[in-house]
């Protein structure tokens, strides 16, 4: 921040001069005065960084005048510019300590360097001043004794020195320095005499024990500095009671034997704890090698499986197929020929058929299952226009399987495109409006509703059919299993356990709800990803 500049000139031109030439030179002039009177009270309102004083000014009194008085009783620099040179204004003036003196006319850059070394000489004086009263309050709120010693006499001793000394009159210092103060050596008690240890040394420090004016010993630590004073025999002496410090010594000792004590048994324990570890650890690791070999093995052995049922599935489709063709064969030539026993050749003919389309729909739905199960991790994802694809689903079934039902298609607002699995909506879609198609009867009411959200589709299928008996609900999803009440109706028992497992395979829910001889409710939530960006 660019130094805050006080004007003090009484000639209005030689003032504008001046501020132009500071704004110039990157400074803040904050106001011109003309008058020394008024220069002390704008330093007190104002408090600038320096002070730029005329000396020939009117008023009650000239700069000079008012440099003095703003020194002395706001700190604030001032530098003096003006055309008179007079001996004795000059001498006038540099007894009032200013921090520069410039003639008018002034040179710019000469000012400016006037400018900045008075402004450096403040602040470093004002750190003086700043580190002088901070060493003064220290001072004289130390708790050790301070002690200034001259040829072998205390001149200087402060209150904490007194009270270790247990010096109550000044008299009582007036005696050689090795009286007052009566040093023994803690190892053996032996006199110390302090001239000794002064003796060809400049620094010192050492623990004693120090004998008072009462006769008590207290242990203390001293420390003596030589100072630069002219006697060859001054010095100032720091003592310092150090029996707590001693105390807390003996305490600290006794504390480390145990504190080392300690250790050693923690150490031992640990070494036990350790050694526990490091068994638990290898058993951990044999465990988890077991696991990672067992899940191996179950991954072969679903893949097995897998190869298995794809295997049998496609060798028992080539005899199926045959029977189905010669089953049409044999129908066709029994149609062309006129034999009373016709009509029961055709009905087991037809039984024939009924059974090679049961085995189909069963090899179907076990392929369907096993090819979701093991594509789970590869699912196939599409961007479709759900109204589209419903409403070609809604009339396929109309024109299909549903034909002989009231379809009742419900909805909300179409994203215009969501991301999801074509393949197994289509599933969950399918064995949901199928079911609801084969166990109500003709004419009955199937509602289909669909409910777009944020991240999800919430999907409602409700027919007015046989219902699910209570105690058939906990096994519904199972795969060949099959109600007590729809032993009479066809069906391979893999259509609720299909449905189950496409909705596993997009993180979808399903929810039942159903009422003997009622009708069924069938909810599920699929979620997906919009995108579009409506």
């Amino acid at each position: 921040m660019s130094a805050r500049i006080l004007i003090a000139e009484d000639d209005l031109t030689s003032a504008r001069l001046l501020e132009i030439t500071l704004i110039k030179g990157g400074y803040s002039p904050i106001k011109i005065v003309h008058s020394g009177p008024d220069a002390v009270t704008a330093a007190a309102e104002l408090n600038p960084d320096i002070v730029m004083m005329d000396i020939n000014m009117p008023g009650e009194y000239d700069g000079i005048e008012a440099a003095s008085r703003i020194f002395s009783q706001f700190r604030i620099p001032v530098v003096y510019i003006t055309a008179n040179t007079s001996p004795k204004i000059i001498e006038r003036a540099l007894n009032t300590s200013p921090m520069g003196y410039v003639l008018k006319p002034f040179n710019r850059e000469m000012l400016f360097t006037m400018i900045e070394i008075s402004l450096y000489k403040q602040k470093i004086e004002n750190e003086l001043s700043y580190s002088k009263n901070l060493i003064q309050s220290a001072m004289e709120s130390l708790t050790e004794g301070v002690i200034s010693i001259a040829e072998d006499r205390i001149r200087l001793v402060n209150q904490a020195a007194r009270t270790i000394l247990f010096v109550q009159h000044d008299d009582e210092l007036n005696k050689p320095v090795n009286e007052i103060i009566r040093l023994k050596s803690e190892l053996n008690g032996r006199i110390v005499h302090l001239d000794s240890i002064l003796n060809g040394s400049k620094n010192f420090s050492g623990d004693f024990l120090l004998e008072n004016l009462v006769g008590l010993q207290i242990p203390i630590n001293l420390k003596a500095i030589k100072t630069n004073d002219q006697l060859e025999k001054s010095w100032v002496i720091s003592i310092r009671d150090i029996s707590l410090e001693k105390e807390h010594q003996n305490e600290l000792l006794k504390m480390n034997e145990e504190l080392e004590r300690k250790v050693l048994q923690r150490t031992s324990e640990l070494r036990k704890n350790n050694l526990t570890l490091e068994s638990e650890i290898g058993r951990r690791q044999i465990i988890e090698n077991e696991l990672k070999k067992a899940l191996e093995k179950e991954k072969e052995i679903n893949d097995y499986k897998t190869n298995i049922v794809n295997t049998i599935s496609h060798e028992f489709r080539t005899p199926i197929t045959s029977i189905q063709s010669s089953a049409e064969l044999m129908e066709r030539t029994i149609n062309q020929t006129d034999n009373p026993e016709n009509s029961k050749l055709t009905h087991h003919i037809n039984i024939i058929k009924r059974s090679v389309t049961s085995v189909m729909d069963l090899l179907t739905d076990v392929l369907l299952m096993s090819s979701i199960n093991s594509d789970k991790p590869n699912i196939a994802y599409d961007n479709i226009n759900p109204q589209i694809f419903f409403t070609e689903t809604m009339q396929h079934y109309k024109d299909g399987i549903g034909r002989n039902h009231e379809i009742d298609f419900q909805h909300n607002d179409f994203p215009s495109s969501i991301s999801t699995s074509v393949k197994l909506l289509s599933h969950i879609i399918n064995n949901l409006m199928s079911n609801a198609f084969k166990y109500s009867k003709d004419q009955s009411l199937v509602l289909l509703v669909v409910v777009f959200q944020n991240k999800g589709m919430k999907i409602t299928v409700k027919d007015q059919g046989i219902g699910i008996p209570s105690e058939n609900l906990n096994h519904l999803f199972d795969a060949f299993y099959r109600g007590k009440n729809v032993v009479n109706l066809e069906g391979t028992g893999l259509g609720l356990a299909i449905l189950q497992n496409s909705l596993n395979a997009l993180n979808g829910s399903i929810q039942v709800s159903s009422i003997l001889g009622e009708g069924s409710t069938f909810t599920v939530n699929i979620p997906y990803s919009r995108s579009d960006t409506d």
